[in-house]
């Protein structure tokens, strides 16, 4: 679909938009309308003052007055026409003043400046013939931006500090088409996470390089968070749905300080969902943070010459799900892992042979249904004939029973207690450096720190909590800037950075510990009964073994880039810049195996899958970026005009097979690439012959793979904004951006392994990938209602094609078949946003948005494709929902603020997420298509609704601020539901519930009970914050 069509697409379907947009537009006074200047700055760190100095009585320009910016470097002189500009301002609120030679000075107060925005203070300054002091003004923010050519969202670290959340990322929940991570259809891992102009995303798999719950800088160290949704100029890119942009705080003149510390826990009624949430005895959540800067004045010079900032936060949380600790993990095996002989050296209960004949003679004593030895796979004919065969020591196999009742509770060796099992523990920091040689020149450098370490809840493991892996997350970024001013029109950056991001996770942290055991049993009977090969439709939770596997994996990327931004007349201001990112990718994840070389002895052991074996991946890839962009603003009258050109080049470091019949070097299928002996001869695959497949898999790399090809695009992008009136701004935004897929996709298996017992095996990464691509549109109004209302309406689309897919099937050489990622998906978002703010006045404030949105596409999951080939499964024949795409969406946020008390409130209403039921589901009503299958996503779950609210109170002590609060999450203690039950249903199955006596591990009643497709229940937290 050519851009020209989608042009046409975007304004046939926005009539009714257009008709509405003009009738606000109408409401409104027509009035001149003035002429906003500049645009992007400092790596888009910075905004811009601008305005006109003129005569009181005359109205005739005064050329040469002085513009300061009160307690700052900052300042202009007026040029011929009586116009200034200040450049590169820092994000914050100022005092502006005008001064001139025989005039009154003239100053005005909480002028703020935001990112890549213009702020614009017009001043008329008095002769000193006149009678009067000094003006002081206080401005009031402007409720119209209208320099602004596409949606975009801007909070300051003053609203922050108001808001009911506990991390900053939770800001962006609150903007207007942003759907549970996902921004206006998109999905995740499109979005551009950028730290003071530098991109923090881990590469790997999109995220921010910090985890999931953060954005890489905490909310003390945030001076504002911008989001850009409807489009972005050229200089930004590798972002398909949005970009957020964060700039952290400087150190100031005066020192200034910041403690805070919160704790609590959950509160509900719901134990029978949220086991042990309401123990008293225990503090869910606990932080503590705290921040300090001022001025280092071990140089001399001024206060602000060399200053710093720091910040530090420990924050750990048990979570909402709990297990019990009733099984340990070597309390039980199942035998049907091992042969005869094994498993008389694993029972562990036997210090002799005559107490193992003596079992094996006893055995027909026991009754059908109980754990008798004949159910398992030992023949008591054949018993050992020595102590030899007996093993005094290993990992023990199962326990024995003598009167067994149907119940794995009695092999039991835990405490009973309640154990967090998704706990998190995290501790960040940050520093910063700032220095100022003179009012041209300013240095930055910084360090920021991550440690994360977490458990993910894995429902079947509720009675072997210590069973579970854990996760361990770190994430270093140091930065350096620097920014030289050439004149009052020009300037120029140049920056490095570097982000190194590492995930690991293990239960033990030496792979060959014997405490890994992986064979849990789930394999009863209705009554509980332990019968080797007989499942019992997984209504068990695991009662033995545990997870086994270590996983490693580190991203460094080494980010060089620079611009530089000249005002070249009063219509063009003109931006250049390159950027060049060095990647580094190494990942290594190896399956853990009973030891072949073990097999026929009675103390066996585990051991890692190497290299050339299935079971084992390992990477280590550097692959580059290069950007390039120019961008002009031009302004004429009442328009602005935001053009733009960005070539992206990647280079991905990768191999791609000759022959994809035959892709695996080290399980190659071809007679003619399998290794031969001295005589001829192919060498057996075996573990034996493993280093021989290993050469020979590396020579066959080197003969038989290619480099994967020079990926390039060249992205145009184009904004307009026209000023119909003072109160009236219109919009459009149309242009395409290039996103490379995240390179997990890129590197995933990358010596094609297959699977011996799967047909279909995959789905590979394919380093050959093309960079997605996305074509924006957006047609957009700002309406001023009032002296203190504005509302904001947009209509916009997003095409998303080439996005990364698996629907794609090879045949190998000799037989079954793999999948790989490959560019076969597309969708398309659609939507409208409205949003009516209230700016502060008569004690309260409130924002209020509304998301109308229609998200379509092939398939959600880049792996579902390969999913449904390897069960044989129907491909979606039509553009279907994804998983994320929610109808309606409304956010509510307000403020009362009286005499130091505050109360807060965040709303949150969201119509129900699409799913797909299973084909066996006892749905009354099943969409189907016309091949007889369950149409994707034809089924929606129930909307949501959650309130969460922060009551404040704040008192003076010597001058500082003391507060101290109660916030509250989900107040109501709404029951939300954000997945299924087993089926894909909606309640719990009652035939399955009806299918397990209540003797055996656990009840079905228990096995349905599933907590984690429900959001938190209420949580309470009890706070203080200290200001110095």
């Amino acid at each position: 679909m050519d851009m020209q069509y989608q042009v046409i697409r975007f304004f046939q379907s926005s009539r009714s938009l257009l008709c509405a947009m003009l009738l606000l537009v109408i409401a409104a006074r027509p009035v001149a309308a003035d002429t906003p200047t500049g645009e992007k700055r400092a790596f888009g760190t910075t905004g811009k003052i601008a305005g006109t100095v003129l005569d009181l009585s005359g109205g005739d320009p005064l050329i040469g007055a002085t513009i300061t910016l009160d307690g700052t470097r900052f300042g202009a002189k007026t040029d011929i026409n009586g116009d200034y500009v200040i450049l590169n301002v820092p994000p914050g609120v100022y005092t502006v003043t005008a001064s001139y030679i025989g005039y009154k000075s003239q100053s005005v107060k909480g002028i703020k400046v935001s990112v890549d925005l213009t702020s614009r203070v017009d001043f008329k300054l008095a002769s000193q013939d006149v009678k009067a002091e000094e003006v002081v003004v206080t401005a009031e923010r402007p409720l119209i931006i209208k320099d602004v050519t596409a949606t975009r969202a801007a909070v300051s670290s003053d609203e922050i500090k108001t808001l009911p959340i506990q991390n900053p990322s939770q800001v962006l929940e609150l903007q207007a088409g942003v759907v549970g991570g996902t921004f206006r259809g998109g999905r995740r891992g499109e979005t551009a996470y950028i730290v003071d102009g530098f991109a923090v995303n881990d590469v790997f798999d999109g995220n921010q390089g910090r985890g999931a719950n953060n954005l890489g800088v905490e909310s003390q160290a945030i001076q504002e968070l911008e989001l850009l949704t409807g489009g972005y100029n050229a200089e930004y890119g590798q972002a398909m749905s949005a970009i957020v942009n964060i700039v952290t705080k400087d150190g100031g003149a005066d020192y200034e300080g910041n403690l805070q510390t919160f704790f609590g826990g959950y509160l509900t009624p719901r134990t029978d969902l949220f086991q042990n949430v309401n123990n008293v005895r225990t503090v869910g959540s606990r932080d503590i943070q705290g921040s300090f800067s001022g001025p280092l004045q071990i140089l001399g010079g001024s206060k602000d010459q060399l200053t710093f900032f720091i910040n530090a936060r420990y924050f750990e949380d048990e979570g909402r799900f709990y297990g019990r600790q009733i099984f340990n993990p070597g309390d039980i095996l199942p035998a049907s892992t091992f042969t005869n002989n094994q498993i008389l050296g694993f029972l562990g209960r036997f210090n002799s042979l005559a107490d193992l004949e003596r079992f094996v003679a006893d055995y027909t004593r026991r009754t059908p249904g109980n754990f008798g030895f004949v159910n398992y796979p030992v023949d008591p004919t054949d018993p050992p004939r020595s102590d030899a065969d007996i093993a005094t020591k290993g990992i023990r196999l199962y326990r024995t029973v003598s009167q067994a009742n149907d119940d794995f509770r009695q092999f039991a060796t835990g405490s009973g207690q309640f154990v967090p099992m998704n706990p998190y523990r995290k501790f960040a920091g940050s520093g910063k450096l700032t220095y100022r040689p003179s009012g041209a020149f300013k240095v930055n450098g910084q360090f920021l720190i991550s440690d994360e370490q977490f458990r993910n809840f894995d429902f079947e493991w509720q009675f072997i909590p210590d069973a579970v892996v854990t996760n361990y997350r770190r994430s270093y970024t140091g930065i350096v800037n620097a920014t030289h001013t050439l004149s009052d029109r020009t300037f120029y950056n140049l920056g490095v950075s570097v982000l190194f991001n590492s995930d690991r996770n293990f239960l033990y942290d030496d792979p060959l510990d014997k405490r890994y055991l992986n064979w849990g049993v789930n394999n009863l009977t209705p009554g509980g009964v332990f019968r080797p090969g007989q499942a019992d439709f997984g209504q068990e939770f695991n009662v033995s073994g545990a997870q086994t596997g270590q996983f490693t994996r580190s991203t460094t990327t080494v980010n060089l880039k620079g611009d530089l931004t000249s005002q070249v007349n009063t219509e063009n201001m003109i931006k250049a810049g390159f950027d060049v990112k060095l990647h580094r990718l190494f990942l290594e994840s190896a399956s853990l195996f009973l030891d072949e070389s073990s097999q026929q002895t009675f103390v066996q052991r585990l051991r890692r899958a190497e290299l050339g074996e299935a079971g084992y991946e390992f990477y280590d890839r550097r692959p580059i970026e290069f950007a390039a962009y120019v961008q002009d603003k031009f302004e004429v009258n009442r328009f602005i005009v935001n053009f733009g050109l960005r070539l992206d080049v990647f280079y991905p470091d990768g191999t791609v097979p000759r022959d994809p019949t035959d892709p695996s070097p080290y399980d190659p299928l071809r007679p003619d690439n399998l290794p031969k002996d001295a005589q001829g001869n192919v060498v057996p695959n075996i573990r034996e012959n493993l280093p021989i497949y290993v050469r020979n898999g590396q020579e066959l790399l080197a003969r038989n793979y290619d480099r994967a090809s020079l990926k390039w695009q060249l992205s145009p992008r184009l904004g307009v904004a026209f000023t119909v009136a003072e109160t009236s701004v219109l919009r459009f935004f149309f242009g395409q951006v290039f996103q490379i897929p995240n390179f997990e996709f890129l590197y995933r298996n990358p010596f094609y392994r297959r699977d011996p017992a799967a047909s279909v095996s995959g789905p590979f990464g394919n380093a050959d990938l093309r960079p997605q691509r996305t074509i924006k549109g957006e047609l957009g109004l700002q309406q001023q209602f009032g002296e203190d209302i504005s509302i904001d309406v947009a209509l916009y689309f997003n095409d998303m094609r080439d996005l990364n897919g698996s629907a794609f099937l090879r045949e190998y050489f000799d037989r079954g078949a793999y999948t790989q990622f490959v560019n076969t998906d597309y969708a398309i978002s659609r939507g409208i946003t409205i949003r009516v703010d209230k700016r502060f006045s008569q004690l309260f404030n409130f924002g209020v948005d509304y998301t109308f949105q229609v998200v379509q596409g092939n398939t959600s999951d880049p792996a579902a494709a390969a999913s449904a080939l390897a069960a044989n499964a129907p491909l979606p024949a039509v553009l279907v929902p994804l998983d994320w795409g929610q109808t309606h969406t409304v956010n509510l946020t307000g403020n009362f603020d009286i005499d130091g008390w505050l109360l807060s409130a965040i709303g949150r209403y969201g119509s129900g997420f699409p799913f797909t039921p299973d084909l066996n589901a006892p749905f009354p009503i099943l969409v189907r298509g016309s091949r007889g299958e369950i149409v994707t996503n034809s089924l929606v779950r129930p909307a949501t609704f959650t309130l969460d609210i922060r009551a404040q109170k704040t008192f003076k002590v010597d001058g500082k601020n003391l507060s101290v609060y109660v916030q509250i999450y989900n107040l109501l203690d709404a029951q939300n539901q954000n997945g299924n039950y087993p089926f894909g249903l909606l309640t719990p199955d009652l035939i399955l519930l009806n299918t397990r006596s209540q003797s055996s591990v656990n009840s079905a009643a228990q096995f349905q009970t599933r907590p984690q497709i429900f959001a938190p229940p209420r949580q309470v937290l009890v706070g203080a914050s200290f200001s110095l």
